[in-house]
């Protein structure tokens, strides 16, 4: 059936789960673990009223970014096409606009999998495809200019081991130094999480020139 179908049927597993309770006055409130109460409510107003808040649609933060591609994992676990086609078609028009916005979403999409016990299903999750396809085809567009700010070690880790992404290997060796300076927490915990990813980048490929000074000074070789 419909959305609203699969929501009933989602509604009840949430409750039977442990993951819904009703207060004194009979109000749902819904506590999943892989997506915040912003997402929840993102998902039941477009339920409700087959559309997304205003604000939603066109705010470039990097909190709507994170927010919508939860609420696409909502969808797609339980089971929502329609609701899942139209917060992928957003975040698209979003990402469009901001390249850079891509590394959010791929950075929230593999968080949000994980912590919903989902990277073991085989189906495919076009929205992780996407981001992950235009981050190999444009590495500089997408990552460089911006992007890396919003990537978790693990994240990190996936691209610079991804054998298809399009860049030789100063472009992967700069993506990991910049990586350092721009990602999110300490840089001696991203300094230590580099010099584990660093043999997957071939420095003998590199000009002799090149390794001798930014290679040789980024203190993690």
């Amino acid at each position: 059936g419909s959305d609203d179908d699969h929501f009933e049927d989602a509604q009840d597993t949430i409750i039977e789960g442990g993951e819904a309770y009703r207060d004194a006055d009979g109000n749902l409130t819904v506590n999943v673990s892989f997506v915040t109460q912003d997402a929840i409510h993102t998902a039941l107003h477009f339920l409700a009223s087959h559309e997304f808040p205003l604000h939603r649609v066109g705010d470039s933060s990097e909190k709507n970014i994170r927010t919508l591609t939860q609420v696409h994992a909502f969808a797609t676990f339980y089971k929502m096409p329609i609701l899942a086609n139209e917060v992928y078609r957003t975040l698209r028009v979003l990402v469009n606009k901001a390249a850079h916005l891509a590394s959010a979403v791929f950075d929230e999409c593999s968080k949000s999998i994980k912590l919903a016990g989902m990277e073991d299903n085989v189906k495919r999750n076009e929205l992780k495809e996407y981001v992950f396809d235009s981050i190999r085809e444009k590495p500089e567009e997408f990552l460089i200019v911006g992007g890396l700010k919003y990537l978790s070690p693990e994240s990190i880790e996936k691209i610079i081991c991804d054998q298809e992404i399009d860049v030789d290997e100063i472009t992967m060796f700069h993506i990991l130094f910049t990586w350092i300076r721009e990602g999110p927490g300490e840089r001696e915990d991203k300094l230590k999480v580099a010099k584990s990813l660093v043999s997957n980048i071939q420095l003998t490929l590199m000009d002799v020139k090149y390794l001798n000074t930014r290679v040789r000074h980024s203190g993690f070789v």
